[in-house]
């Protein structure tokens, strides 16, 4: 899908924004649970132009996983690990993965995650390609960890969309309905669902209607 965006315009226009409001939110619930994040561990997939990363490391995570495919985000990643890697102790804050989401499954341990972060980025991947991914980032979560995260609804622009010979354009990325969306979190607690299904805009002004779910969920601690 990647060949489809000029990721390098996408991270111009966004680099100066601030962290989602929905994980700073989330962070501060979690500290007021459980104190410091020194000795936990989090995910970032397609961490882009490594925002909500910063803003992990910046929490005080022990370590800090951030996945993208660009170029352009392994230079960020690097720039970002010469401020928080120790190099000499060999202590390694923020590891940076170049995988794609089809890789990702095969770099990821059960129970090894207490937080994994993944906005607008879990739909650049093919249906069946969603499924295996989805199951290892479920068993990479550790009993009590949290997910805070997009899922794109089915009444999207994007899964409406057609080329000239009728044939969908977005077929390798995934979409979801509601029941879909719902069985997916069905082994979670503290489940919160946003759905947001509205005409609007994308990020180079161009029109289209979004449907995006807003998810937040735990597994349970007796998992």
């Amino acid at each position: 899908m990647t060949e489809k965006y000029n990721w390098r315009e996408y991270y111009e226009h966004h680099k100066n924004r601030e962290p989602r409001e929905e994980l700073t939110q989330l962070l501060d619930v979690m500290r007021r649970e459980r104190g410091s994040f020194e000795d936990m561990s989090a995910l970032e997939i397609g961490a882009g132009n490594m925002i909500e990363t910063k803003a992990l490391l910046d929490a005080g995570f022990g370590h800090v996983t951030a996945t993208d495919i660009t170029d352009l985000a392994e230079n960020m990643a690097a720039s970002l690990q010469m401020d928080v890697n120790d190099f000499a102790n060999d202590v390694e804050r923020l590891e940076f993965l170049k995988v794609s989401h089809e890789e990702l499954p095969d770099h990821l341990q059960a129970e090894s995650l207490d937080l994994v972060v993944a906005y607008l980025s879990l739909q650049f991947v093919n249906p069946e390609g969603f499924q295996r991914l989805w199951q290892s980032l479920v068993q990479a979560v550790k009993p009590g960890g949290r997910i805070t995260l997009d899922l794109i609804g089915d009444h999207d622009g994007w899964a409406k969309e057609t080329l000239a010979d009728e044939s969908v354009r977005y077929k390798d990325m995934n979409f979801h309905s509601r029941e879909e969306v719902e069985r997916l979190l069905a082994g979670f607690e503290q489940v919160q669902v946003i759905e947001d299904d509205s005409d609007g805009k994308t990020s180079d002004g161009v029109a289209k209607h979004w449907h995006i779910f807003h998810i937040q969920a735990q597994k349970p601690t007796d998992a």
